[in-house]
């Protein structure tokens, strides 16, 4: 699981799952409502791929060096969302739904392997 990829993917599906799990970042980039549960999943999902990019940075550099780098991954995607978010907000939506798609991809194959 040495694939720098899954962790910028799990980088870009936490912040946008933590930006997407407000309602006023929802409404800015989809014009429809998601019910409370909805808002607390896309936190939830925000949350464990926070967790899951740290660990991966820990897996991946050790840790020493790991939870740092995945960090460094997190505030470059935390930075790209919040500069798209009021310029395209409709890339978010997508980009956050490609990159938590690709994680989830790239963990089945990287389980497979092992």
């Amino acid at each position: 699981m040495s694939d720098p990829i899954l962790l910028a993917c799990l980088s870009l599906a936490a912040s946008w799952g933590l930006c997407l799990g407000l309602p006023r970042h929802w409404r800015q980039c989809l014009p429809t409502a998601l019910p409370g549960w909805g808002y607390r999943l896309l936190r939830g999902w925000g949350w464990l791929s926070l967790i899951a990019a740290l660990g991966v940075g820990a897996y991946q550099f050790g840790w020493s060096r790991g939870p740092l780098i995945a960090l460094g991954y997190l505030m470059v995607a935390a930075l790209t969302l919040s500069l798209l978010l009021p310029w395209r907000p409709k890339l978010v939506a997508v980009s956050g739904l490609a990159a938590s798609l690709t994680s989830l991809l790239l963990v089945l194959r990287s389980l497979a392997h092992h």
